[in-house]
């Protein structure tokens, strides 16, 4: 840049606000029922084969982990899953006695430290075995009451590990166990507190450390043969040793994924006794117990961060709830209450609920035959049903019928099952979201559901236009044209403000970006500057979604508006530390209905569109 000696005026481009990102989208929540898992406690799910090594084989009782598969065949790409069970339910368990048959070791069934209740951990069984670090003998004759030994080679031992000397000086062997309290590597003695208590010869003596094995073997299902899914190595019961089994086995970051452990022995225990460690030997896991989960265990506690609260830490957008219709009908409407509610105080996610299944005869209808219900009293039902959640502003939509999906694991009649749409539904935003937009409808052309072979009712227009318009929810439908399809995209919502889902979700979608983008103004010095930057901030962000299409109008001051100034920024509020942004935009609505208009005129035939 050239200047001159004098006065030099240079340009400078008002500052400008940091540009908001936009938030996650279609990040899935499931609170299910499941094989197995730590209770409520929230994981991340990036494809269907993830699926079995955090929560077990698909359950015939339950459908989240079926239902999450044809999640991720719609198009999901990421879901949380959390399992939710009842606060009674507790984890089977085995006793490691001594050899003394004394209680020295309990195996059971958990995770990194945490236990995992339920009848899975009847399918884990367990093998101990000796696994000495250090195999050695006497290069001295030792009498009774010595408190050292010497050894031909001390190489791999160390302090605070126990010995077992086994001595057969005839009528039998005799076994002695000492633990270490010093080494003279140059003299090979090792040191104890306490002496002897028999003679030991060269000749006949074996010295061994007391290390053990333990291999942990699971079932997948009842009728599976055992497979070892872990192998401990080096464990002692000699407290102050790294190799110590319960820190090890019960490590939260490096520990057993099917076991806890804890030390059954006398805290007292010496060095005297340290034979108290588990005997040689084969055994599976027993009891547990897994009530079936209340509208309580849903609902959860947010202090424990149990039930729905175990996604408060977590950035999810749609929450689905696939086991609730499990509970009673008065348990499943408390429920699926709550989960509307936990939504709203979020405000930046949606409840996918599903609709009731249709009445049958079989308690496990596999086809339309298996209904017994006629499909007026199904459009009756879920009317009365998604009734009861209507709100002027609501963040839930319903979805239904039930679909037929193929069961991975089973095989012959049984292989087909109904599930609820929740998920398939949920991977269809998913992909709609990645593929067009966050603001797109998720609903007709671009909506198939894939892997659902059949339905569990097929409506008439005039049903469907029923469940649309007066019971404010959505059904899959199947057409030539489409195919299987989502047909509509309402939300339970009765102000026509709030109609559609992808209302819902462009809303939810702006406030978690803004509430994220706007974060490097806190502390910010409060004054008509910080206020520019903030609407310059808010305002490229709505400007970047405008020019995508998601306003109903391309004129920037119609499509929103961004205010931040003395009016709303009084000084009261601004002696309080409060800086004001009001933020409206106009959203895009579906064409969810088209009228042609045909007539005849003298010059043929006319067609309008509206």
């Amino acid at each position: 840049m050239n200047t001159i000696v004098g006065v030099n005026v240079f340009e400078q481009a008002p500052a400008l606000g940091a540009a908001v990102q936009p938030a996650p989208t279609s990040v899935i929540a499931v609170l299910g029922v499941f094989d197995r898992g730590r209770p409520h406690h929230p994981v991340r799910i990036a494809g269907p084969e993830k699926i079995e090594a955090a929560f077990g084989p698909v359950r015939t009782d339950a459908v989240s982990a079926l239902a999450m598969v044809h999640c991720f065949g719609n198009g999901g790409r990421e879901i949380v899953a959390a399992r939710v069970v009842a606060a009674a339910a507790t984890p089977a368990s085995v006793m490691l006695d001594d050899a003394q048959a004394a209680p020295a070791l309990r195996l059971r069934a958990g995770d990194r430290g945490v236990e995992d209740p339920g009848l899975w951990g009847r399918r884990l069984s367990v093998i101990v075995s000796d696994d000495p670090a250090f195999t050695g003998a006497l290069a001295a004759d030792a009498a009774a009451t010595d408190t050292s030994v010497t050894l031909a080679s001390v190489a791999g031992l160390g302090v605070g590990q126990t010995l077992r000397f086994i001595d057969d000086p005839g009528g039998g062997p005799v076994t002695q166990y000492r633990q270490i309290v010093s080494i003279d590597p140059a003299t090979g003695t090792v040191t104890f507190t306490d002496g002897l208590s028999e003679p030991l010869t060269t000749a006949g003596t074996t010295v061994i450390s007391t290390e053990f094995r333990l291999r942990l073997f699971h079932r997948s299902s009842e009728a599976a043969q055992p497979a070892m899914v872990e192998d401990w190595r080096g464990l002692s019961m000699t407290r102050t040793l790294a190799g110590y089994a319960p820190p090890r086995i019960n490590d939260p970051l490096s520990g057993s994924r099917y076991a806890i452990a804890d030390d059954r022995r006398p805290a007292t225990t010496t060095a005297a006794t340290q034979e108290a460690l588990p005997a040689i030997a084969e055994t599976g896991f027993s009891g547990g117990s897994e009530p079936a989960p209340s509208a309580s265990d849903y609902i959860g506690d947010a202090a424990s961060r149990s039930g729905l609260h175990a996604f408060d830490r977590e950035a999810v957008q749609l929450l689905t709830l696939p086991d609730v219709h499990s509970l009673s009908a008065p348990g499943r409407q408390s429920a699926v209450t709550a989960a509307i509610g936990y939504c709203e105080n979020r405000n930046d996610c949606m409840f996918l609920g599903s609709l009731p299944d249709r009445g049958g005869a079989s308690p496990r209808p596999q086809s339309p035959a298996d209904y017994t219900q006629s499909e007026a009293d199904f459009v009756a039902a879920v009317e009365s049903y998604v009734t009861a959640f209507h709100q002027p502003k609501s963040f839930a939509g319903f979805y239904g019928p039930f679909g037929a999906v193929e069961d991975p694991r089973a095989t012959g009649p049984a292989s087909r099952r109904m599930i609820p749409l929740c998920l398939p539904v949920a991977g269809v935003f998913a992909d709609v979201a990645l593929r067009r937009s966050i603001f797109k409808a998720p609903a007709g052309a671009g909506a198939q559901l894939r892997g659902i072979t059949e339905l569990s009712a097929h409506l008439t227009d005039a049903q469907n236009t029923r469940v649309v318009r007066t019971a404010l929810a959505n059904m899959a439908r199947r057409d030539d044209v489409l195919g299987l399809h989502i047909a509509s995209s309402r939300t339970a919502s009765t102000d026509a403000r709030w109609y559609f889902v992808n209302v819902r979700l462009l809303f939810n979608f702006v406030v978690a970006s803004l509430r994220t983008g706007l974060r490097g103004f806190v502390h910010e010095m409060h004054d008509e500057r910080l206020r520019r930057r903030a609407i310059s901030s808010v305002s490229g962000f709505l400007d970047g979604l405008r020019q995508r299409g998601a306003f109903a109008t391309d004129d920037a001051e119609r499509a929103y508006r961004v205010k931040s100034d003395s009016d709303n920024n009084t000084a009261a509020s601004i002696a309080r530390g409060e800086l004001n942004i009001d933020v409206e935009i106009n959203p895009a609505r579906p064409a969810e209905q088209i009228n042609l208009r045909v007539g005849v005129t003298p010059l043929g035939v006319s067609l309008t569109e509206n």
